[in-house]
């Protein structure tokens, strides 16, 4: 599954997606997912519960372009604001209050000091995607699941649930592909030391992606 219009848009930017090297956002410099997962009931951040939550519950599978289009960058650091000072999540006074919610979500995802799936495990992740059977590519897929840490692997599960749902709604016009392309570099933040890497490197992740999706409820076994 090639997909050049994607390969053409990321080649267009900076090869390399590298890990955060300060924190910022609602993540304070010592904490990790992790630890923002024992401080919840659920093992689930707080802060990526309120945002899923309010999308989920606030018409957010009728947004069409959801996590495709922006939220307002200035009503999205007075949220991360009002959630550090207050511990509140309010993104009603907003015009898009949904759009402003999914912007808060990934920028969540890309203010943590690792990836979700972290570089050391991106090799195994690439290898997977090459294999030709789809039904070997999903047990792939399973097994590398497995192996991430226990935080990275709750989280991820919770957030593919939620994406799942988003690619269920006609309405949102994002389905699993097009939700791979635009979460792709925000959970993985690959980096490539060519643009031949590139090429081939961001469509195996973006498949990856798209194959986690839509076999969600085959590939995990709690349901959220």
């Amino acid at each position: 599954m090639k997909n050049k219009s994607a390969t053409h848009d990321l080649s267009t930017s900076l090869i390399n997606y590298p890990a955060s090297t300060s924190t910022q956002g609602v993540i304070a410099a010592n904490e990790t997912l992790e630890t923002l997962c024992s401080k919840s009931p659920s093992q689930i951040p707080i802060y990526l519960e309120k945002c899923i939550q309010f999308i989920e519950q606030n018409g957010g599978f009728e947004q069409e372009g959801l996590y495709r289009v922006p939220g307002n960058q200035t009503h999205l650091a007075e949220v991360e604001k009002r959630f550090l000072k207050y511990g509140e999540f309010d993104v009603s006074s907003f015009d898009t209050p949904v759009h402003v919610a999914a912007t808060a979500l990934k920028s969540f995802f890309s203010c943590l000091p690792e990836s979700l799936i972290p570089t050391a495990y991106h090799l195994r992740w690439k290898q997977i995607m090459m294999v030709s059977d789809d039904i070997k590519k999903i047990d792939g897929i399973r097994d590398a699941l497995a192996i991430l840490p226990v935080s990275n692997q709750k989280v991820l599960q919770y957030l593919v649930t939620h994406l799942t749902k988003v690619s269920c709604s006609p309405k949102t016009v994002m389905n699993s592909n097009n939700l791979s392309k635009v979460w792709t570099p925000t959970l993985f933040r690959p980096v490539f030391a060519s643009y031949e890497e590139l090429s081939s490197g961001i469509i195996a992740f973006q498949l990856a992606l798209e194959m986690l999706i839509f076999n969600s409820h085959s590939l995990f076994n709690q349901s959220f």
